[in-house]
C-alpha cells in the first residue's frame, strides 16, 4: 500500500483536518504551550499568529450531520478562554486552546501530504501533554475530504467502487427518476481505529467560459479515522516516537479506504504523469 501511495501523482484532495479534543488545561498552561512552541510553528512556516475569544458554554464536536448522534460528543467548557491561532501563507493554520489543537490544510492544485506534518504534530502534542498532570485526551482523529466533479452521474462506477457509491443499481432501480442528491454514512472499526466513512452526491452547476452553466454532480468522499477516551489514546501519546507512529497509522488506515473507494481504472490514471480524461473534473 505505501508503495502506491508513492505512485500516486495526482489527488482531488480538497482538506485535510487533525483533530485532539482533551480536557485537563488551564488557561495558564496554553499560554505555556504557545510560549513554548511558537517558535516551531514559526520555524515550519506558520509565520502569522492571532488570537480569538472561546467563550462558549459547550464545544460540541460532530464530525458531519450525516453521522449519528452516537458519535458526537460535549466538552464542558463553560470559562472564558483564548484560541491561539498559526498560519502559513499556504492555506495551513494551527489552533491551540485548553480544549483541543488542531490542524487544518486547504488543498489546492499542489499536494500536500500529511506526513510532512507528523513531526511537528508529535512535539506539540508531547509537550501539551506534558503540561499538566491532569490531561485527558477525549478523541484524536484524522479527516481527508475528497471532491471531484462528474458531468454525468452515471459516470461514477468507471472511477469508484460500488461499495463506495451504488449510483448504477439505484439510477436502475429507479427509472425515471432524478437523483439529485445522496448521503451515505458507513462506520468501520480496523485495526482499533473507528472510521466515519461518508460519501455525498449534490447535482449543482459549473459556471462556463462562454458564462453559460453546464450541470455537474459534486462527488465528495469524506473519511475520518479516530480513536476516543483517554483509556484508548493515552498509551499512544506517551512519548514522541509513539506519537508518530499513531499519527502515521491513522493516515494509512485513511489511505486504505480511500484507495479501495476507487476502481482500478481509475487509480491507473492517478498514476501516469498526465491525468486526462474530460469526464470528471477537479483532478489535479
Amino acid at each position: 500500500m505505501e508503495l502506491l501511495r508513492n505512485q500516486i501523482k495526482h489527488h482531488f484532495l480538497n482538506q485535510i483536518v487533525f483533530r485532539l479534543d482533551y480536557e485537563g488545561l488551564l488557561e495558564k498552561d496554553v499560554e505555556e504551550c504557545v510560549f513554548n512552541l511558537r517558535q516551531k510553528f514559526y520555524g515550519a512556516g506558520f509565520t502569522h499568529m492571532n488570537r480569538r475569544a472561546e467563550n462558549q458554554v459547550d464545544i460540541q464536536v460532530k464530525i458531519d450531520l450525516n453521522v449519528s448522534s452516537d458519535n458526537e460528543y460535549m466538552v464542558s467548557n463553560t470559562n472564558e478562554g483564548w484560541v491561539y491561532i498559526f498560519s502559513s501563507d499556504g492555506n495551513e493554520v494551527i489552533e491551540l486552546s485548553k480544549n483541543f489543537f488542531t490542524l487544518t490544510i486547504e488543498v489546492d492544485k499542489e499536494y500536500k501530504t500529511f506526513d510532512k506534518y507528523i513531526s511537528l504534530l508529535a512535539e506539540s502534542i508531547e509537550f501539551i501533554k506534558n503540561c499538566s498532570p491532569y490531561f485527558r485526551a477525549l478523541r484524536m482523529g484524522l479527516r481527508k475530504i475528497n471532491v471531484c466533479f462528474l458531468k454525468e452521474l452515471n459516470l461514477a462506477s468507471s472511477f469508484f467502487t460500488k461499495a463506495a457509491f451504488n449510483v448504477e443499481e439505484i439510477m436502475n432501480q429507479f427509472s425515471g427518476f432524478e437523483c439529485t442528491g445522496s448521503n451515505m454514512v458507513t462506520l468501520f472499526v480496523k485495526d482499533g481505529y473507528c472510521i466515519n466513512y461518508v460519501r455525498n452526491i449534490q447535482k449543482g452547476a459549473m459556471q462556463q467560459e462562454d458564462g453559460s452553466q453546464e450541470p455537474v454532480y459534486q462527488i465528495a468522499l469524506d473519511i475520518d479515522v479516530y480513536r476516543e477516551s483517554d483509556k484508548e489514546i493515552r498509551h499512544l501519546l506517551s512519548e514522541n516516537k509513539s506519537i508518530e507512529t499513531t499519527l502515521r497509522e491513522q493516515n494509512k488506515v485513511e489511505f486504505e479506504m480511500f484507495i479501495k473507494s476507487l476502481t482500478d481504472a481509475m487509480i491507473k490514471k492517478m498514476t501516469e504523469d498526465d491525468f486526462e480524461c474530460t469526464e470528471i473534473l477537479g483532478v489535479n
